[in-house]
């Protein structure tokens, strides 16, 4: 299992050699130079978000997190287009990156997917700006969609998504799942989600099916809008859920604590919690 390097300033893909004194520029150059477990390490700074599918496992690493931010330095801008990333039957992880400016319009695809066996981990990602037209409807689209025709399981962990909006005549969501048995599992764990736009996303569009299940634990679910919007659009019976906080959003039973979160200033992106939030030591242990 090797290392490699992305650098947004001084990479190359021509003459780079994916070290980080001579790193590559884009994902896909150390995707298809890379092997099976290999790490691709994505340095602080700015990329373009070009649609990727990893067909075998990889775990991709932004940079460390800055201390008491909230916020990723490693960023994939979308420039307002089109963008996915496709998981095939593999194990992958993702780390430590912010995702931002994007559209969705695809009927039953997503942003990222995770397809057949895939076991796909995000953990300390960031989500935001982005439109989603089409999340609501019964293919099971969404921001994190579905593991299709198998048993795979998507995780989201320690994450955040905010600024996400349904677009003019389109119902949005986070998590897209479809009521059909053997869609595999998403499970979601301590992560924020925000949205301050007059037309929020649902968090999940149905739920799941026997076969198949969605865990929502340590959550905080926060509408600034004067519309209050869906967690659970459809019935919850395969949900699973504990220790979540919601403000202005409908669909309980995923709800154990009804109030303002007290963030420091979620408007300009610190979503870290004031001290006398009602989330402190409110989460149940997973």
């Amino acid at each position: 299992m090797s290392q490699f390097y992305i650098n947004s300033t001084i990479g190359d893909d021509t003459v780079g050699a994916g070290t980080l004194a001579s790193p590559w520029l884009t994902i896909a150059k150390a995707y298809n130079s890379s092997a099976v477990n290999d790490t691709i390490n994505v340095a602080a700074g700015t990329y373009s978000w070009v649609n990727q599918t990893f067909s075998t496992s990889r775990i991709v690493a932004g940079a460390a997190l800055v201390q008491g931010s909230t916020l990723p330095t490693t960023i994939f801008d979308g420039s307002a287009g089109v963008k996915s990333w496709t998981f095939g039957e593999t194990t992958m992880q993702v780390n430590n990156i912010m995702f931002q400016n994007f559209i969705h319009t695809s009927t039953g695809d997503s942003v990222f997917i995770g397809n057949s066996l895939a076991l796909v981990t995000m953990k300390n990602c960031v989500i935001r700006n982005g439109t989603m037209f089409d999340g609501g409807g019964s293919s099971g689209s969404g921001i994190v969609g579905k593991c299709a025709s198998g048993n795979g399981t998507f995780y989201f962990l320690n994450g955040l998504m905010y600024n996400i909006v349904a677009g003019t005549g389109g119902s949005g969501c986070y998590f897209g799942l479809v009521g059909n048995a053997n869609w595999g599992t998403v499970i979601v764990r301590n992560s924020t989600f925000y949205t301050s736009g007059a037309n929020p996303c649902a968090v999940t569009n149905r739920t799941a099916a026997a076969g198949q299940l969605m865990t929502m634990k340590n959550c905080i679910f926060y509408s600034a809008s004067s519309r209050s919007w869906h967690v659970i659009y459809n019935d919850y019976t395969y949900v699973n859920c504990s220790g979540n906080l919601s403000y202005n959003y409908t669909g309980v039973p995923i709800t154990v604590i009804v109030a303002d979160p007290l963030f420091i200033d979620a408007a300009n992106g610190n979503f870290n919690l004031k001290p006398n939030s009602p989330c402190i030591d409110a989460g149940t242990l997973t």
